[in-house]
């Protein structure tokens, strides 16, 4: 009894479930400032994945097969995605193991960012080394949307 229905669906009957998490800024920030979790990133085996991010915008970018494999750094897919509607697309081409997730996080300016023009938050590369960042560094708090369209393909 143990089994779950779902368990027997075929891939046809196959159901998306999404989760918003909301978690403590403080659990998140110290998540972070351990940089093991980036030890435990790896892509599936070269060539067995395509992922595309706004292909048919102007600013969209696509990452075919033989790029995943090089090097087990995260996909860096900020310069695809604008404000408004985005869309991200992975192809397997073959059976996967991996979990995606996206991860979304304000861009802090550099302090010499931040000396040169105060009033305005200017978007940085993401860097790893929380600890490096400014304590004092004023982060970006008025309201933004941000949309996500994530096609699935059980192809």
């Amino acid at each position: 009894m143990g089994d779950s229905v779902e368990s027997a669906a075929s891939a046809d009957d196959q159901q998306l479930a999404v989760h918003l998490l909301c978690l403590p800024l403080e659990l998140v920030a110290s998540a972070f400032q351990n940089i093991e979790w980036m030890s435990c990133h790896s892509w599936p085996t070269q060539g067995s994945l395509l992922v595309d991010v706004n292909r048919t915008k102007s600013h969209g970018k696509s990452w075919l097969p033989h790029f995943f494999g090089m090097d087990n750094v995260p996909l860096n897919i900020t310069d695809a995605i604008q404000l408004g509607k985005n869309t991200i697309r992975c192809i397997q081409l073959s059976s996967l193991q991996h979990l995606f997730a996206i991860h979304a996080s304000v861009a802090r300016p550099t302090a010499a960012e931040v000396e040169e023009e105060p009033s305005v938050i200017k978007e940085a590369p993401f860097d790893h080394r929380a600890s490096e960042q400014p304590d004092n560094t004023p982060i970006h708090t008025q309201p933004e949307e941000f949309m996500l369209d994530i096609k699935i393909d059980y192809g």
